[in-house]
């Protein structure tokens, strides 16, 4: 009863009934699957048949019950119509009571079955779509890295979301399916015993035409639901972009074109669902016509006795059949791209026991990929040493330690590890917990080793300004730390891990030398001595103080000693690395300044994933905005239109039913006729039954076409509401979201916003539109017989109001828990979507620490949690079913039996039952605008400040002024503080400085990404007076995380398409890449994970040159980039960018003298703002004092 005193939460919900753990059902599947695997065997079919064939087998056996009473029904109310209607024969008063009460006890009884029934086919269809997703994300964990190629992030989400539900439903309503066909046979048999052979045919024949067809329908849909799940998967995989990069698309002002390219995307989606439901339209639609015609041709023949067996199973005939080969359609869809997923290759896994002393021997390998040979020949023998492993961009550094790790299995020649392997990758990756779960990883807490760790990674200092320390929130990919917090957290994670053997894949790189250095001597140099280090690095200094040096040249890999030899010279540029000024002296560390935004909002033990859930009853708002999305008030009124044309048109066919079997109790060829109950003459009789013979001869044929074609065009009117308002409330939702302020991304986990964006838009897509459907079916008919019955007998409508006043308030007390555990379902999802992309990010990382159990175990918690809120929603929908057909029920028995009212017992019987399920299908209804009104709290993100303001679209000359500027994120101190300084136009400018002195926040700063006091001006227009897209249009960036989407090379470079080919071409060879890119159509896969760091960092690259603006920044860009790329970047600026304003972002002080002037930033001030030589000259000076 709490729930009707105070919203749900989360803590509310009950602990998984064991039977639907997670692990357990996971387990279960797994074993299964395996076994299948060791026969061959690859069916997902068999393997849900072997997993839940029986579960599935006992529940359906039960429906007995409901045959044996839709059998026993007919033959009741047959015996008890003689007390109604005395012409059918006598029955005396206790005789009709015994009848009355046993037609009122099998159908409560029904209703109890039918309702437990749909909780136990729900529940195991629950089961099913638990144990799918924990055996998918089993398998993700052990799936190689060339597969994710194919299976994208997105798709794995689609799968998660849209197909097991679709497998859910299936499961749930198929036996529905098939024990209706049952019940039709069942049928047959009956009207064979009743009718005979000759009037079977009829149906049987109408059938036997109809089914086929309806069989190629559902062929025919599945096609298409193959190719609208493709197209849901690339819409989800570009969304999961999007919000990846969304600072990028802000930056370049590409707003507009990623609109404009997922409503490109989802407008393909929709009009191939369209697709679907035109041929499921058409599907009902045949079923309707086949009913009809069968009728037609049997009540034209026969009598009124076997029009109630008819009925009991025409539901099933013209609805359930249908809708059983839609929804098989739909899972044999799902089941196929589940068992690519299953099918996929896995890693190698290996349980050997490891010596002390870790070794790794390479012989003879030879590593290609896409026919393309990055490694030849390679031999290695590495022992317990700190080994330097350097290379050019796309030498194979990366590749070389994932073929160590087992990550790239696809090699020639032989591979043996004697240790375990611990791994830092160059992008750190981070996932949503805190900081010292983020270290552990599963590990047990040592302290002593913990503060160790923290120590040697320089975090201990840093760990002191959170309000909560090492038990501070780790954000969405740690957008709530700064580069080099990551960075370290990520290496502590590391080294925290007693193993024997590390690899490093260039993660000191983008931290400043001071940091990089200590870390280096106290980490890597001390703190791991006695083991076997593979670190790629370019940095001089440090492959100096290695043992070893890999140096990958060639195709080559050569084990060589660290000196000053030409090879290491020519390769590192050491001109310029042996000069005093990469040189710096290692000095006190002073920890970086946070990156405090929204550091309130995750510094806090707050649970992961938390939404802000809104309760009471939906808004009349929501429904008003779905309307108006699905086309306005017109189109709304349009589909009741058709609604109320179809529900006229069937009462007339009805009435014209109804006076045809008035009339047949004349035997016209034999003119027995009995007047008893109509109290006519014989000749009188006669002429009306010729007069009935005529109409429906000839007029009910045509409210037959009639009918039947208003099943299409209800339909079709409905969905194409649902379909405007599924277009339209995303594009309104992509462009809030697009066009959002940063706060937004900072304080929302990609999880809950791809949650929205699947499942959420599923129901909007397929599920409201069907309840809609089933909420106007009946709610239309109940208006019908409300109007039909107060005409006959004034008590029926009084007593149908009374009903409606009680189902009212069942429905009161349902909607308030009803909506709440419909809050919970959808919320309990985003940790479940976050999860699965969080791994995805860093898989690699995961199997390599042998942590996948511990993510299985997280995982299975976060799906219980969201079954449990899916079962108990499912009893409650349920309870409130049997209880409302139970009140319906016994007021239709007061009716029945308190006013005997002899024509109108089936009137008031439909009127009680049409009421119960329009009550239902409401708070039904009401439930599942739930996803619309979440996707509405979208539709009120607050927009960025600046996109509609009208600019003159000028060129700008390039002169930048910062006029006392402080730099802030919401809830957090300034990050720069009384900024002032200014570039002339053309000048090239270094902005220096530790990781987290405010470098980053200049930028921020000029691009209006964060809240800013002061003025900035560029050729003395305050930048607050220019509209955004103008304003980050004129300006290029390039981002020190280079980003790539899924599409072409083309679509990458120029992503508006405003170039030709030709100069494409010439950027790509610009940049160096002209012998790595064929075509312009070559494949950027997975966000480019086809591409190196520094490859995809080139490409970034060539968007700036592509641009030709008067104003550059490179924000870091050389920092994660061997020498050679680094050459190759600065000698692009010299060229390309020599009549334009440059500033370049970094902390190492290379290529220094190209720059005009240096600007020194420490803790968010100008420390030192001046030409190199002359900052030189200042003795006095930080910039000087770094030098000595």
């Amino acid at each position: 009863m709490q729930a009707l005193k105070r919203d749900l939460r989360e803590d509310d919900l009950y602990e998984v009934l064991p039977s639907y753990n997670s692990q357990t059902l996971g387990d279960k599947l797994e074993k299964m699957w395996n076994m299948q695997q060791f026969k061959n065997n690859s069916s997902i079919l068999l393997l849900l048949w072997n997993s839940f064939g029986w579960d599935y087998i006992f529940i359906s056996l039960t429906q007995i019950i409901s045959m044996t009473i839709t059998v026993l029904r007919p033959k009741i109310i047959k015996k008890l119509l003689p007390y109604f209607l005395p012409g059918y024969g006598k029955l005396d008063k206790i005789d009709g009571w015994f009848y009355g009460m046993l037609l009122i006890i099998i159908t409560i009884i029904e209703h109890i079955y039918r309702e437990n029934f749909r909780v136990r086919t729900k529940g195991l269809g629950i089961k099913v779509r638990t144990a799918f997703c924990s055996l998918m994300y089993r398998k993700v964990l052990k799936m190689r890295s060339s597969e994710m190629e194919s299976i994208t992030p997105g798709k794995i989400v689609n799968l998660m979301t849209k197909d097991v539900n679709d497998v859910e439903i299936f499961v749930s309503t198929s036996s529905y399916t098939w024990t209706g066909i049952v019940r039709f046979l069942v049928t047959c048999y009956v009207l064979y015993v009743e009718i005979g052979w000759s009037l079977m045919t009829i149906i049987l024949g109408t059938f036997c035409i109809i089914i086929p067809v309806q069989i190629y329908l559902g062929v025919v849909i599945t096609s298409l639901r193959m190719k609208t799940s493709k197209k849901s998967d690339e819409r989800c995989q570009l969304t999961t972009e999007v919000l990846s990069a969304i600072k990028t698309i802000k930056l370049h002002s590409w707003e507009k074109h990623f609109r404009r390219k997922l409503a490109e995307v989802r407008k393909t989606e929709i009009h191939i669902l369209h697709k679907v439901f035109l041929w499921l339209f058409t599907e009902l639609t045949l079923a309707e016509l086949a009913v009809n015609i069968t009728w037609y041709l049997l009540i034209i023949s026969i009598w009124f006795g076997i029009m109630n067996t008819l009925n009991a199973v025409s539901v099933t005939l013209k609805v359930g059949i249908p809708k059983g080969i839609y929804e098989t359609a739909k899972f044999v869809t799902a089941i196929n791209r589940i068992g690519s997923v299953l099918t996929a290759v896995n890693t190698t896994s290996s349980k050997k026991k490891y010596n002390a002393k870790p070794k790794i021997v390479i012989k003879n390998m030879t590593v290609i990929i896409k026919n393309r040979k990055i490694l030849d020949n390679v031999n290695l023998e590495l022992n317990n040493n700190l080994i330097a492993l350097s290379g050019n961009t796309g030498s194979g550094k990366s590749l070389l330690l994932k073929t160590i790790m087992k990550e790239h299995e696809e090699f020639i020649g032989s591979l043996n590890t004697d240790g375990r392997i611990s791994y830092a990758s160059q992008e750190p990756w981070l996932f949503p917990s805190t900081i010292r779960q983020n270290i552990l990883f599963g590990s047990n807490f040592e302290e002593k080793r913990y503060l160790e760790v923290l120590r040697v990674c320089a975090l201990t200092d840093d760990l002191k300004l959170f309000p909560n320390g090492d038990c501070t929130i780790v954000g969405d990919k740690g957008n709530n730390l700064s580069t080099g917090q990551k960075i370290r957290i990520n290496l502590a994670r590391t080294i925290y891990k007693d193993f024997e053997i590390y690899l490093l894949d260039n993660c000191l790189s983008a931290l400043d030398a001071e940091t990089a250095d200590f870390i280096f001597d106290k980490c890597i140099n001390k703190f791991l001595k006695n083991k076997l280090v593979i670190m790629v690095t370019q940095n001089l200094k440090h492959i100096n103080q290695s043992k070893n040096v890999i140096l990958l040249k060639n195709q080559k890999a050569e084990l060589i000693k660290p000196s000053p030899n030409d090879d290491i010279k020519n390769f590192t540029n050491s001109a310029l690395l042996d000069s005093k000024i990469y040189e710096m002296n290692e000095r006190n560390l002073d920890t970086e300044n946070l990156n405090e935004e929204f550091i309130d909002k995750f510094t806090t033990q707050k649970k992961l994933y938390e939404e802000r859930k809104k309760f009471g009853k939906i808004r009349h708002k929501i429904y008003k905005q779905y309307i108006d999305l699905g086309g306005g008030l017109f189109m709304f009124l349009l589909v009741i239109l058709t609604f109320a044309l179809s529900r006229i048109i069937k009462s007339g066919k009805e009435k014209i039913e109804t006076s045809w079997l008035h009339y047949c109790r004349f035997n016209i060829e034999h003119s027995i006729v009995n007047y008893t109950a109509i109290n006519c003459t014989t000749s009188q009789g006669y002429k009306k039954a010729i007069e009935a013979r005529i109409v429906m001869c000839y007029l009910y044929p045509m409210v037959i076409i009639i009918a039947t074609i208003m099943v299409f065009m209800k339909a079709f009117a409905n969905y194409n509401l649902a379909k405007k308002a599924s277009m339209n409330v995303h594009q309104l939702i992509a462009k809030k979201i697009l066009y959002a302020s940063t706060t937004f991304f900072n304080s929302n986990f990609v999880g809950n916003i791809l949650n929205r964006f699947s499942k959420d838009l599923l129901s909007i897509d397929e599920i409201i539109p069907i309840t809609v459907y089933n909420l106007f079916e009946p709610s239309l008919k109940l208006i019908a017989l409300l109007i039909i019955t107060s005409t006959l007998n004034v008590i029926f409508p009084i007593v149908a109001l009374m009903l409606l006043a009680v189902l009212f308030k069942l429905r009161k007390y349902y909607v308030k828990i009803g909506r709440d555990l419909k809050q919970l379902e959808s919320t309990t999802r985003s940790p479940i979507i976050g999860y699965v992309i969080a791994t995805l990010d860093g898989l690699t990382t995961i199997r390599t620490l042998k942590t996948e159990n511990i993510l299985r175990e997280e995982f299975d918690r976060h799906q219980n949690l969201h079954t449990s809120a899916c079962y108990i929603y499912s009893c409650c929908l349920g309870a409130f079913g049997v209880i409302i057909k139970i009140c319906s029920t016994l007021f239709a028995a007061i009716i029945v039996v308190g006013i005997q009212y002899t024509d109108n017992v089936s009137q008031s019987l439909s009127l009680m039952a049409a009421e119960g399920t329009g009550i239902r299908q409401w708070a039904e209804f009401e439930n599942q605008m739930v996803s619309m009104e979440r996707l509405s709290e979208y539709t009120e993100i607050k927009k960025e400040d600046g996109h509609d303001i009208l600019t003159e679209n000028r060129p700008l000359c390039g002169d930048i002024k910062f006029q006392n500027i402080h730099c802030s994120y919401e809830h957090s101190a300034n990050i720069l503080k009384n900024i002032s300084f200014t570039v002339k136009s053309k000048e090239k400018v270094a902005i220096i400085g530790r990781t987290g002195s405010g470098k980053s926040s200049i930028i921020s700063s000029l691009f209006r990404l964060c809240k800013t006091e002061g003025k900035i001006f560029i050729d003395s227009i305050d930048i607050t007076s220019l509209s955004l897209e103008f304003l980050r249009s004129n300006i290029s960036v390039v981002p020190s995380e280079p980003v790539l989407f899924s599409g072409t090379i083309r679509d990458n470079i120029d992503p508006t398409g405003k170039h030709p080919d030709r100069e494409i071409w010439n950027i790509i060879r610009a940049v160096n890449l002209d012998d790595v890119i064929s075509s312009l159509e070559f494949k950027v896969k997975n966000a480019g994970s086809n591409f190196s760091t520094g490859q995809k960092q080139l490409i970034c690259l060539g968007r700036a040159i592509i641009r030709n603006n008067e104003i550059v920044i490179f924000d870091g860009i050389t920092e994660n980039v061997d020498p050679n790329i680094e050459n190759i970047i600065h000698n692009i600026i010299q060229q390309h960018f020599a009549s334009s304003t440059v500033i370049f972002i970094t902390h190492k002080l290379n290529f220094m003298y190209t720059y005009h002037r240096l600007l020194e930033l420490n803790k968010g001030k100008i420390v030192e703002y001046d030409g190199p030589l002359a900052l030189l000259q200042n003795k006095n000076g930080m910039f000087n004092h770094k030098l000595k």
